[in-house]
């Protein structure tokens, strides 16, 4: 289904607070008044530089007031952090990641997010990444303890060859919304048969994924499942084909039977194998 960009921006924001809120359910370390460190509250969208100002010992768990080192840049000179918000000033990355690097991103609290690609390095060390088949407006601009490499999958693994084939594609109905006087109705159809798709062994594939029209022919490439996440096309392993002008994963999700889902829309065909 098509999403709204509206949604899907508010959606983001929604899933980064639920992320955040977790954190506070544990206590990771403790510190003290005077100590120099780097923070991250709900109004700032990097980590920057500040010293423990206040600890109220009187809150679970225990909360902490710091003071910004540099005053004006936030919204907040005195913003009231958690333990998971709190990490050493002379913190720095273990692993660090070049340009082209396909990585999967974290949640402030180390929860799975998303795949994609690095593009930028910035100054302050943080990473502008695209996310798998999203326009270039979303992609994200995330700090370095919220990227690890993204998990490599063998051309061999079950999974993988349990997608080898020709496979008879269909196009499922999507809703429609219809107006009739004063009455709105949802008007769904039955789908409609689509070209078929064949992914050979070879790391080749061959879709007539448009009737009366050349095939797309390419080389697919493995990509195996975000860890940590439990639904989505992101938590299956399969493979990466393309159209011309979209990223497809194409996964099994039953016996003999796939789908092809379209990176970052998430519109789908879905195949039977032809034996």
């Amino acid at each position: 289904m098509h999403c709204d960009s509206l949604n899907i921006m508010t959606m983001k924001k929604f899933i980064l607070l639920l992320s955040l809120l977790a954190a506070f359910q544990t206590q990771a370390q403790t510190f003290q008044v005077g100590d120099k460190v780097q923070v991250r509250s709900f109004a700032m969208d990097k980590w920057d530089n500040a010293t423990i100002w206040l600890v109220l010992t009187d809150r679970t768990p225990t909360a902490y007031k710091a003071k910004m080192d540099v005053m004006g840049r936030w919204s907040d000179d005195y913003p009231l952090v958690y333990a998971n918000q709190i990490r050493s000033a002379n913190a720095k990355a273990a692993t660090t990641f070049a340009v082209n690097t396909r990585v999967d991103l974290l949640y402030p609290d180390g929860s799975a997010h998303t795949r994609g690609t690095i593009q930028a390095i910035k100054a302050d060390g943080r990473y502008e990444v695209s996310i798998d088949g999203c326009n270039i407006k979303w992609n994200e601009v995330v700090d370095w303890n919220q990227v690890r490499p993204a998990p490599a999958i063998a051309t061999t693994h079950p999974d993988i060859s349990a997608v080898i084939g020709k496979w008879a594609m269909f196009t499922p109905s999507y809703p429609n919304t219809v107006t009739r006087g004063n009455d709105v109705y949802r008007q769904y159809g039955t789908g409609a048969k689509a070209p078929p798709l064949l992914i050979n062994a070879n790391g080749t594939y061959v879709w007539y994924n448009e009737f009366n029209k050349p095939p797309i022919k390419g080389t697919w490439i493995t990509d195996a499942k975000v860890e940590g996440l439990t639904s989505g096309v992101e938590s299956f392993n399969g493979i990466i084909i393309a159209d011309n002008t979209s990223y497809y994963k194409v996964y099994k999700d039953r016996p003999d039977h796939i789908v092809c889902e379209r990176l970052c829309w998430g519109t789908t065909d879905l195949g039977t194998r032809i034996k």
